[in-house]
């Protein structure tokens, strides 16, 4: 059996642990189940250049263009993309992959690292579209040293499908939106966001941060949390609304809460009667827990702004990690409700937010649950006196 290279286990791994469909023969996919419009012979075509290769496991983004194909691909790259040098571009790969990537004319591959091994020669790129860069973009393949035949591909890639081409805030605005943002969220202390770097145009829509395709400005910024603690995060805005699309801190997590919340939880009424969903499932040591979808419950108490969150065991979970955000600002703000082996516990919130968890293990962590809304605002019925 065929060991993949270094590269090719790292993307597999990544993928895996996004919530994709599992490796399987090529399938013919429908645009209404992915997250663009693909035009039906396109992805027709798709199908036809992988079911040419014999033999492979093909893995598929949300956006249609395949995320790893494994085994023999039968394509044989010309002995130049052997001598590519770092920040060459790669047209013959784009080439190549064009119908399986759903790739249109806009897209650019440029080497990020070319490294020979016993295994073949293993070569990165960086994407950009339009000469704009892609936000996590990365392809990688491995092939044969001597022949030149590929064995691996795979990667995040953003297909340019219908991609809005011009920014429709300046980054003056897409500035001030972030700013006012981050302040509303209380993330930062007023008057402190500090940038680091001027906002530059990127293509935002790859990886385990975006769950869809945008134009953003990207920018690097210094601000004071309101636990007296400096973080440092680049920031994806918007550039057609002035939304947060996404944000990454550069200081290093064990486990990441919302980067400017206090170090200790407050988990009020965690050891009261559990619920009789939660149960008591087997524990397992095994890496199983995380490919489980988790359900979560969330139930007002009475009239007021405490909600119970409950969610059932799931055997080989090992701790659970619960994320709230408010509904006007989105995901990029989150913060932990609970992280641990707790199965309940209640929270209070004093404006509409969004709420999920997700289950993890020894080898990460799984899929988030459906998102819930909780809503302090509601109306609530009580009872006649």
């Amino acid at each position: 059996m065929r060991r993949l290279s270094a590269t090719a286990l790292i993307l597999l791994a990544v993928a895996a642990s996004a919530g994709e469909r599992p490796a399987g023969p090529p399938a013919l996919q429908k645009s209404a189940n992915l997250s663009v419009p693909v035009a039906a012979e396109a992805l027709q075509e798709q199908y036809a250049a992988l079911s040419a290769m014999p033999g492979v496991e093909v893995k598929y983004s949300n956006y249609g263009s395949v995320w790893s194909v494994s085994g023999d691909t039968g394509v044989v790259l010309p002995a130049s993309v052997r001598k590519l040098e770092v920040g060459d571009s790669a047209p013959a790969v784009l080439d190549a992959f064009r119908t399986v990537l759903l790739a249109t004319s806009t897209e650019t591959l440029t080497v990020r690292r070319s490294h020979s091994s016993s295994q073949g020669r293993d070569i990165r790129f960086d994407q950009s579209i339009r000469g704009i860069p892609v936000v996590n973009g990365l392809v990688a393949l491995t092939m044969n040293e001597e022949t030149g035949r590929v064995r691996y591909f795979g990667g995040w890639f953003l297909p340019d499908r219908n991609l809005p081409t011009k920014a429709e805030l300046s980054a003056k605005q897409a500035w001030q939106a972030m700013v006012r943002a981050f302040e509303a969220s209380g993330d930062a202390k007023p008057g402190t966001v500090q940038e680091n770097a001027k906002p530059a145009l990127a293509y935002f829509g790859v990886g385990p941060e975006a769950d869809r395709p945008q134009l953003v400005w990207q920018v690097e910024i210094t601000f004071t949390c309101p636990t007296g603690r400096q973080d440092y995060e680049l920031v994806w805005i918007d550039a057609i609304d002035g939304a947060i699309a996404g944000r990454r801190s550069t200081i290093s997590y064990i486990t990441s809460p919302g980067p400017c919340q206090a170090e200790e939880l407050e988990q009020a009424d965690c050891e009261s009667e559990p619920h009789p969903l939660l149960g008591d499932a087997p524990y397992s040591s095994s890496c199983s827990g995380s490919s489980v979808r988790p359900r979560l419950i969330a139930t007002r108490i009475g009239c007021t702004n405490s909600f119970r969150l409950i969610w059932p065991r799931i055997p080989g979970a090992s701790q659970y990690h619960v994320i709230s955000a408010p509904t006007e600002l989105g995901w990029a703000f989150t913060h932990t409700v609970a992280a641990g082996q707790i199965h309940q516990c209640t929270t209070d919130v004093d404006a509409p937010t969004l709420v999920r968890m997700r289950p993890c293990d020894g080898c990460g962590c799984g899929e988030w649950s459906e998102t819930l809304l909780m809503d302090p605002q509601a109306v609530c019925e009580t009872a006649d006196p």
